[in-house]
């Protein structure tokens, strides 16, 4: 398949993984932003879009250590995922995880914050089970919106392959010295922490500082 294009929100995109070479152990970003991955690990697959990285489910992931979703009032993450068994698709936090995304044993998404100035408890938003399907590949999109008024809280939605298939709020302001990300597994994969790194392959992540519209995902969807 050819590479897509990117035609909405360009100014709003703050890092765009394609995923499709493991030269030199980067792993590029395309966005300008130069928030390039250092590949710790995956391997290429064939993708959904060209290439993509195929993560063990043991230590394989991939760490940015200069971009960061947090202190944003509104923020998107878009990955195509073929899961083989749950894990982290995306976190961030050093030296403790302070964001997750992650595919549970019943296949359902879950996004979880670490509320560090207030209760000091990790704030959970799951969609229900069997909104991914295994082996195959799946379009996922999590957004965040609020009114401004609290960073990292507000309304999560979840797309599945252009749909909607659940919102709800998610309450925490999480660790504000979040500079630190991760696809495929928490920084640094660090026991102790309960977190399983991702089995199977990830392709074209992007990261946005926006909450993209329901009309926005499925046209990105459509232009797989």
């Amino acid at each position: 398949m050819g590479k897509r294009t990117m035609l909405i929100h360009f100014t709003d995109i703050l890092a765009q993984w394609s995923l499709d070479s493991i030269k030199e152990r980067v792993a590029v970003d395309s966005s300008g932003q130069s928030n390039n991955g250092i590949i710790n690990g995956a391997t290429l697959e064939t993708g959904i879009i060209s290439n993509a990285f195929k993560f063990d489910g043991t230590d394989d992931y991939i760490s940015m250590h200069r971009v960061s979703l947090n202190n944003l009032t509104a923020w998107s993450i878009e990955a195509w995922v073929k899961p083989e068994g749950p894990g982290i698709i995306y976190s961030e936090g050093n030296p403790a995880v302070t964001l997750q995304v992650c595919l549970k044993d019943n296949n359902s998404i879950e996004v979880g914050t670490w509320d560090h100035n207030r209760t000091g408890n990790w704030d959970w938003f799951n969609t229900g089970a069997n909104v991914i399907k295994r082996n195959t590949w799946n379009h996922m999109v999590i957004t965040l919106y609020n009114d401004g008024s609290v960073a990292d809280s507000g309304v999560v939605s979840c797309y599945v392959n252009g749909v909607l298939v659940n919102s709800g709020a998610l309450g925490s302001e999480y660790n504000t010295l979040t500079k630190e990300a991760a696809i495929g597994g928490n920084i640094g994969v660090k026991s102790g922490q309960g977190l399983s790194p991702f089995k199977g392959c990830i392709d074209e992540v992007t990261l946005y500082g926006c909450a993209l519209s329901a009309e926005e995902v499925l046209q990105n969807y459509q232009k797989r």
